[in-house]
């Protein structure tokens, strides 16, 4: 990002910036003599045009301009940013968004051509916070002509859909979780349906164990996994009622889930679940009978 300016921009030279709340207030401080973009006063009307409908516009839009397709955005979008910015302000789009190309790039590339674009729902993994997360946009990618003629720029309004789609997928998830369990007829069963769960629902639980207390010997058996292969180091097929493998006795004594985080050393490289990155977290959860004092079971989820 272009750093800012100490001075201020003059205000008569950029008065088409009025009313652009905080996102018009920051582009006045950025030297942007520094970028492809060039002095501010020298901007072509066409850019100037965008810019000000982009930052009247209470929707989350961007404009990515020039040869580097460098960008501007308004307050509504910068959530979107998440802690990328204000370094993303003037940034090229494909840099700041590099995690997002191979789903979108091929996208922007044909708006780059003149051709506009419309996506639902699209998921990708964008890294805004130091990591990647799944995330889901509904967006265009539209061209924008200037002075000559040509595509000098791309219209980009946005809206985050992420906690819509998760929400839907999740509920479905669960809602096939209990039809399945509700066929079961023994505890073998269940174990079944886990081994066989969809694809859908390992998006959310990259693994999940399930474990039946033997009341004569107060072992644990593998019941069921999905994600994890029966039989290795994180999924033994019988084991005891300690903290050991997993925290089982410790979510026994307090009757209530269990949190276990920093899994990478545990796992070590370990395949696991429908990503390429390992599980960072998981919780043991106790399952109990009305009656009984110890738990029948135990759930690890990832």
């Amino acid at each position: 990002m272009p750093q800012p300016d100490l001075q201020l921009v003059n205000s008569d030279s950029v008065s088409w910036l009025s009313g652009g709340g905080e996102m018009a207030s920051l582009i006045r401080t950025i030297d942007w003599s520094q970028t492809p973009l060039g002095p501010i006063d020298s901007w072509p009307q066409s850019l100037r045009t965008s810019v000000s409908l982009c930052l009247s516009s209470t929707f989350p839009i961007l404009v990515a301009w020039g040869p580097e397709y460098v960008q501007i955005y308004n307050d509504a979008y910068r959530p979107i940013c998440g802690a990328k910015h204000p370094a993303s302000m003037g940034e090229p789009f494909k840099i700041c968004w590099a995690t997002a190309l191979p789903v979108v790039g091929d996208k922007f590339d044909r708006a780059q051509q003149g051709e506009g674009t419309y996506i639902k729902d699209q998921r990708m993994f964008l890294d805004r916070y130091g990591y990647l997360e799944e995330a889901f946009m509904t967006f265009s990618f539209s061209p924008i002509r200037d002075e000559s003629g040509e595509v000098g720029g791309i219209f980009h309004p946005i809206t985050e859909t992420t906690a819509l789609v998760l929400n839907a997928r999740r509920t479905q998830s669960l809602r096939d979780l209990t039809a399945a369990i509700d066929r079961a007829r023994t505890v073998d069963d269940i174990g079944r349906q886990l081994a066989n769960l969809n694809e859908e629902l390992a998006l959310d639980v990259p693994f999940l164990l399930f474990y039946q207390t033997v009341a004569e010997t107060g072992a644990l058996h593998l019941r069921g996994s999905s994600g994890i292969a029966a039989g290795g180091p994180l999924a033994p097929a019988i084991t005891e009622l300690d903290d050991a493998c997993w925290p089982f006795a410790s979510a026994a004594f307090t009757r209530d889930l269990v949190r276990v985080d920093d899994l990478t050393g545990r796992f070590n490289n370990l395949p696991c679940g429908p990503y390429a990155e390992q599980p960072t977290s998981a919780i043991v959860l106790p399952l109990s009978l009305p009656g009984q004092q110890q738990p029948f079971g135990f759930v690890v989820a990832g």
